[in-house]
């Protein structure tokens, strides 16, 4: 997989000793990459939309191959874009109807005033010509980069549910056991148009691909 260049949720990460440093480290101190869908808007303004990026850096073929670590479900209050204000952040449905607000819509057709998100660990497949700056781990001639992942918005029924289904169905319970086809797609309605990240199975990991994973979280 080759890449462009142009130039963050914490998990359980495997920290090692430090050789040349001192202190008390923790998973706290890493700073992990961040996998975004661009559209053409935001930090992400100045790349091409429906294009995947990392860290505003540098873009990520499509589709991508990737393996989810692991996944978190959350609610995110919505705030129209520009309003200056910051969003809250709840973990169960519960927290947000105690806030005042709702993840169904109006009897009117007022939108939501919170939805779901997932927050996962992922690691992109990058291929034996994948760039080792970019994708930094090496296993069994293939090159990969472990990095987090925020789906939302008409992302989440798209992909966060087929990480879920997965998990639940043919995986077992065993998210690593797998791995899927991420490739951005466009959506249309009246009001316009926007990129939607999909996903779809891919296939099943052998063992020691899972035991690679397994020495990074």
């Amino acid at each position: 997989m080759t890449t462009k260049t142009k130039t963050k949720e914490k998990a359980e990460l495997a920290t090692g000793s430090m050789v040349y440093g001192s202190g008390e480290f923790t998973k706290d101190d890493i700073i992990m990459p961040e996998l975004k869908l661009s559209q053409g808007a935001g930090a992400l303004g100045d790349w091409p939309k429906g294009q995947l990026v990392v860290d505003a850096e540098f873009e990520v073929d499509k589709p991508a191959e990737i393996t989810v670590l692991s996944y978190k479900k959350r609610y995110v209050e919505y705030i129209p874009y520009g309003s200056g204000e910051t969003s809250r952040f709840f973990d169960s449905e519960a927290e947000v109807v105690e806030a005042g607000l709702s993840i169904k819509w109006g009897d009117n057709g007022e939108r939501p005033s919170a939805n779901a998100l997932m927050d996962t660990m992922i690691c992109i497949h990058g291929g034996p010509d994948a760039d080792p700056a970019q994708f930094p781990y090496e296993f069994k001639g293939g090159r990969y980069l472990f990095c987090i992942w925020r789906i939302k918005g008409t992302s989440y029924d798209a992909a966060a549910k087929v990480i879920i289904t997965a998990d639940s169905t043919y995986l077992k319970n065993n998210i690593r056991g797998g791995s899927f086809i991420l490739e951005p797609t466009q959506s249309k309605n009246t009001k316009g148009s926007w990129w939607v990240s999909k996903l779809k199975r891919k296939g099943l990991n052998d063992e020691d691909f899972v035991g690679f994973l397994g020495e990074f979280m």
